[in-house]
């Protein structure tokens, strides 16, 4: 009979045709964080969050995948979402999950309350018709509340279960590992309503590797390790991707493929796939034979039949792989021809050649593509020489900045990433920092303060110029936001530094003192969100001294100045009326300058400094600049006024609407803190108006968020009132009980 040569007959390892191998106990494991009934919460019930943990290629997502696919048989919704290496911004995995559900046509209840506009910060199509949630002033989104929002989505949205699953969590980015915390140390809460959490990690250290662990601490069950898989799982393995029975697999073959592959499930996979197209594994009929004895060698390397397997094909096809390596984890088809410049007519065949041995497979997005596994793609990068892998940089960073127009990815990370790799780090410092600038605006200032670092490192002046002030500046405010106060103003010594050096040779002469200025005010803006008003004097005085006696005509520095001394000045009693003089002044130059933004800052500041001492001319300061916020789209300074202006209204004339109205603005900016003071508020005015059961059910509703959020002064608001409300009531033994509460 006359042998068979197929080209590449066997399917992927992670095809779900191929029946999962070796992993039992694990799969196990999986299934007992949605197990049904009881176990879900008896001794039996897996942890709340589980980690996947292994080296590359050992099967983490063929695990996952199997897990997920028992999960929706038992009517459980799964969520999936994955990080990736060439960035895709904040929080990538997180969105890329609930895009999954707003796909199938959920949406976040009312019941979610601020948590809503929360969740539209992630998914565009959730934002209410209310959404405020961008816009000049507002706040950066903490990852905890982030966290609480995506437990609640978890809660909600899976009436037989949910099942959250992340993968690839090495290559997370900093907000997404804040939030993955949050979420390990909450999802046990909800372990009962068959609601979980899976991530893969690779096994070298990583932020996310640090958290598996730390959750392991908790609970042992929490982090899953791969080891290897064992000759007769091995022998299992390459039967399924034949097709044909463990007992029919040539004994020599399941030999060699364990000595040469040591156990590792992708490398036993590349193997035999490298049997079939070098002959030496041929299809008799319906059996599969060695031809002489060719398949004992020295034992090989995945990076060793990658770069054979290379080099044999079409040219343009050995390309496109060179480029898509390089590229990224997933791409668009045409993107990946553009990056290989090949044109309509080279593309198709070289797509089927990349294809044909699946190194290249469907993406999860259609018309997308990526490697089977990161390994393989690895493996063609380290095979490049340095001028070659530069040269693919190049043209892929040229195709992607002409892709940059398409919606749904970070291109310009990407980008910057492909440029540094090219060599053209002028370039990549601006993409970087432009990524960086866009992540700030966002709200995600962990991932500013990863990408202007970046930015720095690929600087390639040192010189002190424009350029690196204007860079210097944003990482600190950045870092500002991020709350890494110390951190951020660490820097000002690297700025002394600088013009110290500079100023017996006149090298920082390139530094206009306008910058050195800008960067103080940024410094000073730090100290004042730390509440470091010594600092913030210290920065301002500095600031003044660098302008001159010239700076009174620069109405935008002075008028910030005059606004950050003032609300410094603020904290000590005896210089409120030097505060109040220096926020007038900074209000009357905002106005004349056009900076609606300070000039409702510097009245909010006004009315704080009059509070006491008047407080019909405090409120009036608010009410004008809630005009302001209003006029100018400003939802900061608007929630801060409209919270200061219905607590007025409510303690000096007992109206609540405007408190009311406050506690409306807060839900739509997902201000969630401020939405429950706002209901703590207005729960004690239901009380005084003997309306128990309406302040019960808002004490309710506000004391399970910070029960979640363990926000000390809050809670002890809500203790406060609840204890009134059993005195009101006469319930004498509650009201011992929520006393004694006080001291736990």
């Amino acid at each position: 009979m006359t042998p068979t040569r197929a080209h590449s007959p066997v399917p992927s390892a992670d095809n779900r045709a191929v029946p999962l191998i070796g992993r039992d106990r694990e799969l196990a494991a999986l299934c007992r964080v949605f197990a049904p009934g009881p176990a879900a919460g008896g001794a039996d019930a897996g942890a709340g969050a589980v980690f996947v943990v292994g080296e590359p290629g050992i099967g983490k997502t063929r695990l996952v995948t199997e897990a997920a696919g028992v999960a929706r048989a038992q009517g459980v919704t799964v969520l999936r979402g994955r990080a990736t290496r060439a960035g895709g911004g904040s929080l990538r995995p997180f969105v890329e999950a609930l895009l999954g559900l707003a796909r199938e046509g959920w949406t976040p209840p009312e019941t979610l309350g601020p948590y809503r506009t929360i969740l539209g910060h992630l998914v565009p199509d959730w934002r209410a018709g209310d959404w405020r949630g961008d816009g000049p002033g507002s706040t950066p989104v903490p990852p905890f509340v982030y966290g609480e929002a995506i437990l609640r989505v978890l809660r909600a949205a899976g009436d037989g279960g949910i099942l959250l699953v992340l993968e690839d969590l090495h290559d997370a980015d900093p907000d997404t590992i804040a939030v993955l915390e949050y979420l390990v140390d909450n999802v046990a809460t909800i372990a009962g309503q068959r609601a979980g959490l899976v991530c893969t990690v690779r096994d070298s250290p990583s932020p996310a590797l640090d958290v598996a662990q730390y959750a392991q601490r908790a609970d042992p069950r929490a982090l899953l390790a791969l080891a290897r898989l064992g000759s007769q799982d091995i022998d299992a393995l390459c039967a399924a991707l034949l097709g044909i029975p463990a007992s029919l697999l040539p004994a020599e073959l399941g030999a060699a493929l364990m000595r040469d592959s040591a156990g590792h499930p992708l490398i036993a996979d590349e193997l035999l796939r490298e049997q079939i197209n070098r002959g030496d594994l041929i299809l008799r009929g319906d059996a599969w034979e060695l031809v002489e004895p060719r398949t004992v060698r020295a034992p090989r390397t995945l990076a060793r039949d990658v770069a054979d397997h290379v080099r044999a094909i079409d040219p343009d096809a050995r390309r496109l792989l060179q480029s898509a390596a390089v590229l990224g984890d997933e791409f668009p088809a045409d993107l990946l021809g553009n990056a290989a410049q090949l044109d309509v007519g080279q593309l198709p065949s070289a797509l089927d050649a990349a294809t044909r041995d699946q190194y290249l497979v469907p993406g999860d997005r259609p018309g997308w593509l990526t490697f089977r596994h990161p390994m393989i793609a690895q493996a063609v990068r380290d095979q490049l020489a340095p001028p070659v892998r530069q040269a693919l940089a190049a043209a892929a960073a040229e195709a992607v900045e002409r892709h940059a127009a398409e919606p749904g990815e970070d291109w310009v990370s990407r980008a910057a990433v492909l440029r540094e790799a090219a060599g053209d780090l002028a370039a990549a410092c601006e993409l970087f920092a432009d990524a960086g600038a866009q992540a700030l605006r966002e709200g995600s200032p962990a991932l500013a303060v990863d990408l202007f670092m970046q930015a720095r490192r690929c600087g390639v002046s040192k010189a002190v110029d424009e350029q690196w002030a204007h860079l210097l500046g944003r990482l600190v405010a950045a870092l500002g936001a991020r709350g890494r106060h110390r951190e951020a103003l660490d820097y000002a010594d690297e700025l002394d530094a600088v013009l110290a050096a500079g100023s017996g040779t006149g090298s920082a002469a390139t530094l206009s003192p306008a910058a050195v200025a800008d960067l103080h005010i940024g410094f000073a803006r730090v100290a004042a969100r730390a509440n470091w008003r010594d600092r913030v004097l210290v920065h301002v005085e500095a600031a003044r001294a660098v302008l001159g006696p010239g700076a009174a005509a620069d109405e935008i520095r002075q008028a910030e100045l005059d606004l950050l001394q003032a609300d410094a000045f603020l904290e000590f009693p005896d210089r409120t009326a030097e505060a109040d003089a220096l926020a007038v002044r900074a209000a009357s130059q905002a106005a004349s300058a056009g900076l609606p933004a300070i000039e409702a800052e510097a009245l909010l500041l006004i009315g704080r400094c009059r509070r006491l001492i008047n407080p019909e001319e405090s409120v009036d300061c608010y009410r004008r600049a809630d005009r302001i916020a209003r006029t100018y789209d400003l939802p900061g300074p608007r929630l801060q006024a409209l919270l200061v202006i219905g607590t007025y209204e409510w303690m000096s004339h007992a109206d609540p609407s405007v408190l009311t109205a406050a506690g409306v603005e807060a839900r739509a900016q997902g201000a969630v803190l401020e939405t429950r003071h706002v209901e703590l508020s207005l729960a004690v005015d239901a009380l005084f108006r003997g309306r128990f059961g309406e302040a019960g059910q808002l004490l309710d509703t506000a004391w399970e968020d910070l029960a979640s959020l363990r926000v000390t002064g809050l809670g002890s608001y809500a203790l406060a009132v609840r204890a009134l409300l059993h005195a009101y009531q006469g319930h004498d033994a509650a009201l011992t009980q929520t006393l004694a509460a006080f001291d736990s």
